[in-house]
């Protein structure tokens, strides 16, 4: 044995397998290629980890710009303490503004809640912060409309109407000073119908850079009506009931003429007025008042004002006789015939005619229209309806309601 360890080549071979498994050790304590840490003596590491960069000042009163969002911190120390550093929860990285009044700074980042057995080096060293009073400002609220949808010929989008109205905006005073108005953005390509959904809001400046300020609310409700063709016209009111005892229609006077009808343009263009609508005169109030629906026409959508109130005024009854009233003969059919009366003989009739006082004492002959039709009949000898058209709130009855005629060929036509 004492011979082998005389032996060189045996202490070479044992002091290359030595060195080997030293070698060995060492390599397999050292930190991954993709690791932070660093092996820095038998003890000493460092690593490098990221942390949210706080900022103490009053809040209630200031706003700050330009902290960044972290910072990176190179932390050393042994194995021990930089495990205990990465898994504490109490650390911070902070700037501290306390008591500071508005303006730019540079300031060192401190920290606290790290282990003291580690050194530090903050990366960035400095930071440059501005610090602004916080104002706030109510600023009214427009939204703009881009690519205005495909909607039906004739039909287009109302007037937007917002809610809220008004927006409050808080910032720094600078930059609140700057906007020049807050505004939201409907892109309404795909719109076919009524609009009604909330769009985001932002505030801009004069030149229409977006501006980094708190707005409440942060969205607007718009509401967009579709407005459809529409047409004028006049409406016609029909009484219906008994007047009190004693008593008939002077007036009906309405809060309005005429509606809008809305509805596609085929529909509308065919539609001169609305008449014959009920006007029940048992529904009058004390004010002897009542508020009439209007019926939409078949086909359209709608009308606007949707009802109208009637105020109705009464008067003392009257009656009074008007003599001799020509009967007009219509003759849709032909103009080369003659009509003969065999009754009346003289083509006349009289009228009683009855109403407010006031109305009747203003009728003339000519204000009733005595009408026999006689289209639709051959020639030969008729007895026809005599009818009468009087005037609106006045009563007739005719002195006879049918006539006997002889309808004959004209000679000027044989």
């Amino acid at each position: 044995m004492d011979r082998l360890f005389r032996n060189s080549w045996f202490i070479r071979i044992i002091s290359f397998l030595i060195a080997l498994m030293l070698y060995t050790m060492v390599t397999a304590e050292q930190p991954t290629k993709n690791s932070t840490a660093v092996l820095l003596g038998t003890n000493d590491q460092s690593t490098t980890i990221n942390e949210t960069l706080d900022a103490k000042y009053d809040k209630d009163k200031e706003i700050l710009y330009g902290l960044p969002d972290t910072v990176q911190i190179q932390v050393k120390g042994n194995s021990e303490e930089i495990l205990k550093t990465k898994y504490t929860t109490t650390k911070s990285v902070y700037i501290d503004l306390t008591g500071k009044s508005p303006g730019t700074y540079k300031v060192h980042p401190e920290v606290s809640g790290f282990p003291s057995g580690v050194k530090l080096n903050i990366v960035p060293s400095t930071v440059t912060v501005t610090l602004e009073k916080k104002v706030t400002k109510t600023l009214p609220i427009s939204v703009d409309l881009l690519n205005k949808g495909s909607l039906p010929a004739g039909y287009k989008l109302g007037t937007p109407v917002l809610s809220p109205k008004e927006v409050t905006v808080t910032g720094g005073q600078k930059l609140v000073d700057s906007i020049s108005f807050v505004k939201g953005v409907l892109n309404a390509q795909d719109v076919t119908g009524a609009v009604n959904q909330q769009v985001p809001l932002n505030a801009y400046d004069e030149n229409g850079n977006q501006l980094d300020v708190t707005l409440n609310p942060a969205v607007v409700r718009i509401k967009i009506p579709v407005v459809s063709p529409s047409k004028v016209v006049p409406i016609d009111i029909q009484p219906t009931g008994s007047p009190p005892d004693g008593e008939s229609i002077k007036s009906v006077t309405l809060s309005s003429e005429t509606v809008q009808i809305f509805g596609s343009h085929d529909v509308i263009d065919g539609i001169d007025s609305i008449h014959d609508i009920p006007l029940n005169l048992g529904n009058l109030n004390k004010s002897n008042q009542v508020d009439i629906k209007i019926p939409v026409p078949n086909g359209a959508e709608k009308v606007n004002p949707a009802k109208v109130t009637a105020t109705v005024q009464f008067e003392k009854t009257v009656t009074k006789k008007i003599s001799d009233i020509p009967i007009i003969v219509n003759d849709s059919t032909s103009k080369s015939r003659d009509v003969s009366f065999n009754d009346p003989q003289n083509r006349t009739v009289d009228v009683t005619i009855s109403g407010a006082k006031s109305i009747i004492s203003q009728i003339k002959s000519s204000d009733l229209k005595v009408v026999i039709n006689i289209g639709s009949l051959s020639t030969g000898e008729h007895v026809v309806p005599i009818l009468l058209t009087t005037p609106d709130f006045v009563d007739g009855v005719l002195s006879q309601t049918t006539a006997d005629i002889v309808i004959s060929n004209s000679s000027s036509g044989q």
